[in-house]
């Protein structure tokens, strides 16, 4: 029998979707998001993940284990439960919620649900979500190729309110309350980003001396990043933790280095320094 914590780390998607190709036809999932800055490092957040029978079932056999039990085992874990009918079909539905959270702490929790490269700030929300991509941060489970999705029912929405005034984005903005974004994603199949900044920038920074997939000597001063308009990035990562333009690397490994742009651009490479 799985252990509760595993079902805790991966409440829907990731633990269940890469049987479902086998075992369910006319599933249906849902995933609402909303989020709402409340200072300049806290906001109210409220996640939601629901199945149907048919996957809950699907979960619960693959687990060797009852639909009761992962129902409770959520509940151990500090999510709410409740069933919901959206177009007459059931489902069971999994809530999280935190009033003047961390943003760190509402990163990693769209992160447990499937979300990947997540920046969180009071003017600035940049997300992606594949619900049919399974590679995430501490998983190596694979997709579900060969999955029939034209019998799959998908839901999903995102509300953010930031800061101030929203004025880039690619979702659509409250027409009352401008800080307001709200994003509906109905294409399981499809990769989805969904970002909000309240910077009208079209400009971009970009890496200037690395590049995607090359290896570099660390030298005896080490390897430094550069970074061109450095002040047009909301966030700059290496390897899951933010630097400033400049970083020197010392130590010979591999690297990926990200930068999610006030524009709503986000980039990443991988690069390789040896001794």
């Amino acid at each position: 029998m799985k252990s509760k914590k595993s079902f805790s780390k991966k409440i829907l998607l990731i633990l269940c979707l890469c049987l479902l190709a086998a075992t369910c036809i006319g599933c249906a999932e849902k995933l609402d998001t909303s989020v709402k800055v409340r200072s300049s490092s806290t906001a109210d957040y409220t996640i939601s993940a629901g199945m149907d029978d048919e996957m809950l079932k699907a979960l619960a056999d693959m687990s060797e284990t009852t639909t009761d039990a992962i129902i409770q085992t959520q509940k151990d874990g500090g999510y709410t439960y409740t069933t919901e009918t959206i177009d007459g079909v059931l489902f069971h539905v999994f809530t999280k919620s935190g009033t003047k959270a961390k943003f760190s702490k509402i990163e990693n929790e769209l992160k447990e649900l499937g979300y990947t490269n997540v920046c969180m700030k009071k003017d600035y929300f940049y997300a992606t979500y594949t619900a049919s991509d399974l590679s995430t941060g501490d998983s190596n489970m694979t997709t579900t190729e060969g999955f029939d999705y034209s019998d799959f029912t998908y839901y999903q929405k995102i509300s953010v309110q930031l800061n101030s005034k929203v004025k880039r984005t690619n979702g659509k903005i409250n027409s009352t309350n401008k800080r307001c974004v709200t994003w509906t994603h109905n294409n399981h199949e499809k990769s989805k980003n969904f970002y909000a900044s309240t910077s009208g920038t079209k400009k971009n920074a970009r890496i200037r001396n690395l590049r995607n997939g090359k290896t570099y000597k660390i030298g005896k001063a080490g390897k430094k990043i550069k970074i061109a308009n450095a002040s047009y990035a909301a966030r700059i990562q290496l390897n899951g933790k933010t630097i400033k333009n400049g970083k020197v690397i010392k130590k010979a490994g591999t690297y990926t280095l990200s930068i999610w742009n006030k524009s709503g651009k986000f980039s990443t490479i991988k690069f390789t320094i040896t001794k």
